[in-house]
C-alpha cells in the first residue's frame, strides 16, 4: 500500500481508513473505491497486497471509526486522480486544524506553531488559516525548549511566508525576544577570549529574522569574538613572561593586532590598547632589560621587534612608559633602528 500511496494521489492512511470499514460497507463500494484508488497509481504491481486482499479487508472490517472511514469514502469515490488528490489534501487539512484548534485550546502554542508551518497547501483552506494565523498572533507566548524548534521552523519556512505573511511576522517577534539573549550569549564568550561558532552563528539567525540594524550588529559581534581570542592568548602570554623575565613575544600579538587594527568599535580599541601594552609595553621593559645585555655586535630580534612595533603603532607616543624604557635601548639598537627609519 505505501507503494500505491507514492505513486499516486490516494494515500496509505486512505487505503486503512478504506480498510477499516463498518459492518455497513457493501461489496460494490470496498470495490468501485479500491478501483479508483488503484487507478490513479502508475501500476497495481507496485501494491504489496493485492486487490483482491484490499477488497477482502474492506469487506471483513468490524466497526473502528465511522468518521474516517466516510471520509475515506468520499475520496476514494472520486473517478477522477485530480479531485481524488484534493479531496484527500482537503481532509488533511480539517484534521491539521482540529489538532490545531486543540493545541490552543490547551496552550500548547509551540506545538500550534509547529503543527501550522509544516505544509503550505493547507493554508489555502480559510478555517485552518485562520487558526494558525491565532498561533501566530500569540507567538510571543512560546517558551523553553519549543523556541528552537520554533527557530528552525522561521528559518526555513519560505514556502510558508509566502501563502501566510503572519508567519514572517511571528517570527520577526520570536526573533526579536531572543535578540538580548543571544547577543549576551557572544558578548560573555567575547569577553572570556573565546570565538564559538556556534555562539556566534545562533547569533547571525536571530539577528537576520529580526532584522534591521540587528543583522549589522551581529557581524560586529561575531568579528570581535574571532579577534578576542588570539588578543586574550597573547595578552596573557606577554604578562606571563614578562613575569617570568621572559622575553619571547608571543606569535598571537601580531595575528591579534592585525584584527582588531580592523575593528572600528570601542571594544576593539579598548583590547587593543590593551594587548599592545602587555605585548610590547610590559613585555618590552624585560626585553630591553635582558636582551640589552646581547647588543655588544648587533641588535638583538626581540629588541627589533619591538622597536618595529613601536614605530608601526606609535607605542612611546600612547604609552609614556615605553618611551622612557626606549631611552635605555642599546648603541647598537638605536644605531639600526635610525638606519630603518631612513630606508
Amino acid at each position: 500500500m505505501p507503494n500505491i500511496a507514492r505513486a499516486c494521489a490516494p494515500s496509505a492512511a486512505a487505503l486503512l481508513a478504506l480498510s477499516l470499514a463498518l459492518p455497513g460497507c457493501s461489496s460494490s463500494d470496498c470495490e468501485k473505491a479500491i478501483d479508483n484508488m488503484l487507478k490513479c497509481a502508475k501500476s497495481e504491481k507496485e501494491s504489496k497486497v493485492s486487490k483482491s486482499d484490499l477488497v477482502g479487508m474492506c469487506e471483513k472490517a468490524k466497526a473502528e471509526n465511522k468518521e474516517d472511514f466516510e471520509e475515506g469514502m468520499a475520496c476514494a469515490k472520486e473517478s477522477d486522480c485530480d479531485k481524488m488528490k484534493a479531496c484527500e489534501q482537503a481532509q488533511r487539512g480539517k484534521r491539521r486544524t482540529k489538532k490545531i484548534t486543540e493545541s490552543i485550546t490547551a496552550g500548547k502554542w509551540g506545538k500550534a506553531f509547529d503543527d501550522c508551518t509544516l505544509i503550505e497547501e493547507y493554508f489555502s483552506d480559510e478555517t485552518y488559516k485562520a487558526e494558525c494565523n491565532k498561533v501566530f498572533a500569540n507567538a510571543d507566548k512560546i517558551t523553553g525548549e519549543d523556541l528552537s524548534s520554533i527557530m528552525f521552523r522561521c528559518q526555513s519556512g519560505e514556502k510558508i511566508k509566502k501563502v501566510a505573511p503572519e508567519f514572517e511576522k511571528a517570527c520577526k517577534t520570536i526573533a526579536t525576544g531572543q535578540l538580548a539573549a543571544a547577543q549576551k550569549a557572544a558578548t560573555e564568550a567575547r569577553d572570556a577570549g573565546k570565538n564559538d561558532y556556534k555562539i556566534c552563528s545562533d547569533l547571525k539567525k536571530v539577528a537576520e529574522l529580526a532584522g534591521g540594524d540587528a543583522v549589522a550588529a551581529a557581524g560586529k559581534l561575531c568579528d570581535e569574538m574571532a579577534a578576542a581570542e588570539p588578543a586574550k592568548k597573547a595578552a596573557d602570554e606577554a604578562r606571563a613572561n614578562a613575569a617570568a623575565k621572559k622575553t619571547s613575544v608571543p606569535f598571537q600579538c601580531d595575528m591579534a593586532a592585525e584584527k582588531l587594527a580592523k575593528l572600528d568599535t570601542e571594544w576593539a580599541k579598548k583590547t587593543f590598547d590593551d594587548m599592545l601594552k602587555a605585548c610590547f609595553v610590559e613585555l618590552g621593559a624585560v626585553v630591553i632589560e635582558e636582551k640589552g645585555k646581547d647588543a655588544k655586535y648587533v641588535c638583538p630580534y626581540e629588541i627589533k621587534k619591538l622597536t618595529e612595533a613601536a614605530g608601526k603603532y606609535d607605542l612611546a607616543t600612547k604609552f609614556p612608559e615605553l618611551a622612557e624604557s626606549m631611552k635605555k635601548l642599546p648603541p647598537k639598537c638605536k644605531v639600526e633602528e635610525k638606519k630603518d627609519a631612513k630606508k
